[in-house]
């Protein structure tokens, strides 16, 4: 009788822990479920606001176009003030020390002005300063002021 009992008991053990199990597993299974909405909603913020960022992107960028296409003139000035002014030069100078002397630092390989014997390293940009001639570093902010506001 007593293993009648036992085989009882027993057998609603193995009931009891297999709906703990089944249980369990539901459990596991709905937070996965809850941090891969998680996840889901993260990242459709993500891209909304990426969107949303793009759309103002392009909203700015055919208003910039419209706006040259009317007025042509500020856009001209904008570039020729914020290029380099050792484009605008004509000839080199005969060394580094008269470009320094003159405000010409690292002048390009695209300019006029452009000397390979003045360029050492071969970087594509003749006069560049050392430790000795430090340019003025406020003389490019005044250049661009100047051409910003000098009557065309």
């Amino acid at each position: 009788m007593e293993r009648i009992v036992s085989d009882r008991t027993r057998g609603r053990d193995l009931d009891v822990d297999q709906d703990l199990l089944a249980l369990q597993r539901r459990l596991d299974a709905r937070a996965r479920g809850q941090q891969r909405a998680r996840l889901a909603r993260g990242a459709v913020r993500v891209l909304a606001r990426r969107l949303v960022q793009f759309y103002w992107l392009i909203c700015t960028a055919v208003i910039l176009i419209g706006l040259d296409a009317a007025y042509p003139q500020p856009g001209r000035r904008l570039a020729f003030a914020f290029a380099d002014p050792a484009l605008t030069l004509d000839r080199p100078f005969p060394n580094c020390a008269r470009a320094h002397a003159n405000g010409y630092y690292s002048i390009p390989r695209a300019s006029r002005a452009y000397a390979a014997d003045q360029d050492p390293d071969g970087d594509g940009r003749a006069c560049e300063p050392d430790r000795n001639s430090l340019p003025d570093p406020m003389w490019r902010l005044r250049t661009i002021q100047d051409r910003l506001f000098a009557p065309w």
